[in-house]
């Protein structure tokens, strides 16, 4: 293998490694664990080291042809500085934050709020039994459910949430006092009776409405029989509505129909046999 020096943007250094096509120079890169990944045409995301509190990882990548052939690999050691940047950030209420561990536990990153005395990344301060179970998978990644317990950094009852990251082993964990927690409850239940209370006006003017819309045909229809029966047949109903109702409206206008021209046969009887 034959190294040059390259750095791209976010990356402390970087090296691309030539492939030469002698098996004996391939033994030297099996030395290093990402080099050797990269033969096997696989990706490699190193552990965590910490150089001057600093955490960086080593990276490496196998770059292929055309035809799938190794012919050259790409091999970094990249900080972590833009994941603590992002993660600063994310911090839950007035007083709950977010931190990120790598495989033993250590602090990578966390949010503003997290304890400042423990805030030293690379410390095991964050090596909690709650930790150990996100970084061992014990915590379900399909789980919702908070945990509630003593936090070993704050000293304070608190619900905790926690993912792990397998890929890279990682694990991410959010903290939040039960006290912030639970006072925020009477306002989300004033706002759940708001939003039941609007919900209920909707749905009784919706029924008044619709109440209204199918009363009046029958209303109308109802009338319409008692004019029929008093031998008017000049009704109108509203039969131009495509549902159940405008059927109905629409059969009893065939049959007023009907009965004006049994009326109109019956009084063209009357007088002819009048004029007979």
């Amino acid at each position: 293998l034959t190294f040059d020096n390259v750095v791209p943007a976010g990356v402390y250094t970087a090296q691309v490694a030539w492939v030469i096509q002698y098996p004996e120079r391939r033994e030297f890169g099996l030395r290093d664990p990402a080099i050797a990944a990269a033969l096997k045409h696989e990706n490699y995301f190193g552990k965590v080291r910490f150089v001057d509190g600093i955490p960086r990882i080593t990276l490496a990548s196998p770059i292929l042809n055309q035809q799938g052939n190794l012919i050259a690999i790409l091999r970094g050691e990249a900080t972590l500085e833009s994941v603590g940047s992002l993660v600063a950030q994310a911090n839950v209420g007035d007083t709950g934050f977010l931190y990120v561990t790598d495989q033993a536990g250590r602090l990578l990153a966390a949010s503003v709020n997290f304890p400042s005395a423990k805030r030293q990344l690379g410390t095991t301060a964050t090596s909690t039994s709650y930790v150990n179970e996100v970084l061992t998978g014990k915590v379900s990644a399909v789980s919702t459910v908070a945990q509630l317990y003593t936090s070993p950094l704050t000293g304070l009852s608190s619900y905790a949430v926690g993912r792990g990251i397998p890929r890279f082993g990682w694990g991410v964990v959010v903290e939040w006092p039960r006290a912030e927690a639970l006072s925020i409850v009477p306002s989300v239940l004033l706002q759940l009776a708001w939003g039941a209370l609007m919900l209920l006006l909707v749905l009784v003017v919706l029924s008044i409405f619709l109440a209204r819309r199918f009363a009046r045909p029958l209303v109308q229809l109802k009338q319409a029989s008692a004019r029929v029966g008093q031998g008017k047949f000049d009704v109108v109903l509203p039969a131009g509505v495509h549902d159940e109702v405008g059927d109905l409206a629409r059969g009893f206008l065939d049959m007023v129909q009907g009965l004006k021209e049994l009326e109109r046969i019956k009084d063209e009887c009357v007088l002819i046999a009048a004029q007979e």
